[in-house]
């Protein structure tokens, strides 16, 4: 059974050139779905007929089996591997992959449960933030030991929930202040992510901030969850812009600075080519991180979510 067959078969859908839903699709050796490892709706993972490889739009090379965990039992696999004909890829020319994402996350040494640890929580507190909802909602931890100690662990989930990678953050003032998993040690780059993406909903617009903390402020300060999601910086990757079209409204709500406020611009440019509408605004604080709630409550309106 060649590889769409036994896709159709068990209802995983790839559209190809001239079908209904297919139209964005111009080479006839290409097929499209929805990628099950980053999430989203569009149809950002290819399967190419004739080499038998996948590549997502977000996160690069899919390995097979990686996928084939995401789509069935893990010990359905090898014999649903072997009733499919791969094709043999006879390309001279070969992609060349000088760096490599894991099939499994690792985590740092030294995690306990955010609410086992009171300086953890402490700190938490002195930025406004409440630990229990961080713990529940974002899954957020403490690391008390190892080279990560004194830190806060951020998973960053995909829509469906699951962690793809991390960062941390020192509640001691240590330098760096964030410290991110290394590309090996995450299942797709933080680079190619949007942290707090799993609690927003393409439905309602998405505010876009640079910090975590500032993801975390406008969704918190209120009674009104915020839809916030953090973009690590204000330099985004494609694979970021490409998440980030997928909303048909797009806030983007860097910090005040000048710098921060040009590369908002110019991040409203890029998406200019995806449709939908991208709005840029500034608030009166130096950053959502720091705003107050009567600032948070004048966004989260704007925004219509209140």
């Amino acid at each position: 059974m060649n590889p769409l067959e036994f896709f159709d078969s068990r209802d995983i859908k790839f559209y190809r050139k001239g079908e209904v839903g297919g139209e964005c699709i111009n080479s006839p050796y290409h097929a499209l779905t929805t990628c099950p490892i980053c999430g989203g709706v569009r149809l950002w993972l290819g399967y190419h007929m004739a080499n038998g490889n996948f590549t997502c739009m977000v996160h690069g090379v899919a390995d097979k089996r990686d996928l084939f965990r995401h789509w069935f039992p893990e010990e359905d696999i090898d014999q649903l591997m072997l009733t499919i004909n791969w094709p043999q890829d006879k390309s001279i020319a070969k992609s060349k992959i000088t760096q490599r994402t894991s099939s499994v996350l690792k985590l740092p040494v030294g995690i306990v449960p955010l609410l086992d640890s009171e300086p953890h929580c402490q700190y938490l507190r002195g930025r406004n933030l409440i630990p229990e909802r961080l713990a529940h909602e974002y899954k957020v931890q403490a690391i008390i030991s190892g080279s990560l100690a004194d830190r806060h662990l951020f998973p960053v989930l995909n829509l469906d929930g699951k962690p793809v990678t991390w960062t941390t953050r020192s509640i001691i003032g240590a330098e760096p202040k964030y410290k991110a998993a290394r590309l090996e040690e995450s299942v797709v780059s933080v680079k190619n992510v949007l942290f707090g993406e799993h609690l927003c909903r393409y439905d309602k617009p998405i505010i876009l901030v640079e910090g975590i903390f500032d993801a975390l402020r406008v969704n918190t300060a209120t009674s009104t969850f915020g839809y916030c999601a953090a973009s690590f910086g204000t330099h985004l990757t494609k694979q970021q812009v490409l998440k980030l079209a997928e909303y048909p409204r797009r806030i983007v709500c860097f910090d005040s600075e000048p710098t921060a406020q040009e590369d908002a611009t110019e991040l409203g440019r890029q998406l200019a080519h995806y449709g939908g509408v991208t709005e840029i605004v500034q608030l009166d604080s130096e950053d959502p991180g720091s705003a107050s709630t009567t600032e948070i409550t004048r966004l989260l309106k704007y925004a219509g979510h209140m």
